[in-house]
């Protein structure tokens, strides 16, 4: 990964003297510190965290985890946990129909988390996708993070648009469409040019 970094600067150095000084004011990429010790936890992490602050996400997800009795949650544990007291966890109905569902999809091989990082990136969005609950973007950021895939840009993404807008200097905010042939600028490295933007208005 840090190699790729380097070679994503000498890019941006020859494509995009913008991104290069973004690069330069923020400092050393952090793309490589992996969100979540598995696959796994990444995705039921994910669908906690869905519309709801970090604070109360972290909070769901511990009670998940202390209802469980482990360090981290399995799919086999978190299925045979009663649905009940997942809802009172803080999930509530919706949320704990997504993650049964994703728990079941890894448990019978629908989703194959163990080989995911063989599939490219299409196939392993299609299959991620197939979850309730997870949809594209929620994939994109999947595979920028966890599988550590470089040249991954979630165009939907509002934080995105917006740090395009402000670092470009453009009139109005563009649309996915139009953020997605902008960032074919920075291809193959995409994955690394979006972290950067993120940085520039969350530090």
């Amino acid at each position: 990964m840090a190699l790729d970094i380097r070679r994503a600067r000498q890019h941006f150095a020859r494509t995009d003297p913008v991104m290069l000084a973004l690069v330069k004011r923020v400092g050393p990429c952090r793309l490589d510190r992996r969100v979540a010790p598995d696959a796994f936890q990444a995705l039921l992490r994910a669908i906690v965290a869905q519309q709801v602050s970090a604070r109360a996400a972290r909070t769901v997800y511990e009670r998940i985890v202390a209802l469980a009795g482990t360090d981290t949650v399995t799919a086999p544990a978190l299925l045979a946990l009663d649905e009940d007291a997942l809802r009172a966890t803080g999930l509530g109905p919706t949320k704990t129909r997504y993650v049964r569902d994703l728990a079941a999809h890894v448990v019978d091989g629908r989703l194959p988390l163990t080989s995911i990082c063989d599939l490219d990136d299409a196939a392993a969005i299609e299959a991620l996708t197939d979850v309730r609950g997870i949809g594209t973007w929620t994939a994109e950021v999947f595979l920028i993070f966890q599988l550590q895939r470089l040249d991954v840009f979630p165009a939907a993404d509002l934080a995105l648009l917006t740090a395009i807008q402000r670092v470009y200097r453009k009139r109005r905010r563009p649309t996915p469409a139009e953020a997605r042939r902008f960032a074919e600028r920075w291809a193959p490295f995409r994955s690394i040019a979006s972290w950067y933007l993120w940085r520039s208005i969350e530090p």
